[in-house]
């Protein structure tokens, strides 16, 4: 079954105070809290970090378009010196994702998952964006995510597609800064086909 995330703000302003660190705001930024480990709208949240991961409604101050979307500030691990390893490898042990969002995906059962992004800072020479085999940490997924390549108008996308022999059953979405300290992605939307 086809489901597209364009992230539905009436979903996000319900979750309120569950998910963000502050009562949900229409006209800001609305940054998840540490601890978090939440589904809304059908996606899974998980942050044991404050401010990693921000919504921003249509219209809001750091968002001018008709449409929401998802905003990091800083890598999805625990630092931002940590490269995002290639297809078919596992994350390194010695860097812990502090943050996601997670797919649902039914096992068994082939899928095609694209994430589309755009980067955010023009001095970001260097970052990833990655999908992971839920849990497992194998990385099934990469994508350039430095300004070149996906920032402008046009941002960039991730595509997975896997076979009816999987065994998942979700596929989380990381972004890592590879060495900088700026730059962020605009998670603009979500499709799974399955």
């Amino acid at each position: 079954m086809t489901k597209s995330w364009g992230y539905d703000s009436n979903a996000y302003a319900t979750a309120g105070t569950d998910l963000f660190a502050a009562a949900y705001t229409a006209t800001g930024d609305n940054s998840i809290k540490a601890g978090v480990d939440i589904t809304v709208d059908g996606l899974h949240f998980y942050s044991t970090a404050a401010n990693v991961l921000r919504y921003r409604p249509a219209g809001s101050t750091n968002n001018a378009t008709t449409l929401p979307w998802w905003n990091t500030n800083g890598a999805f691990f625990s630092n931002n010196t940590t490269m995002m390893p290639a297809v078919g490898d596992d994350i390194p042990s010695t860097a812990t994702v502090r943050t996601y969002i997670s797919i649902p995906v039914e096992a068994g059962k082939a899928f095609t998952i694209k994430v589309n992004f755009k980067q955010t800072g023009s001095g970001a020479t260097a970052a990833k964006v990655a999908l992971i085999g839920g849990a497992t940490v194998k990385v099934l997924a990469v994508a350039d995510a430095s300004f070149a390549a996906a920032g402008g108008d046009t941002g960039s996308s991730i595509t997975l597609s896997l076979d009816a022999t999987h065994s998942l059953t979700e596929v989380r979405f990381i972004y890592g800064r590879e060495g900088i300290s700026t730059g962020g992605v605009n998670i603009t939307d979500i499709e799974r086909i399955q």
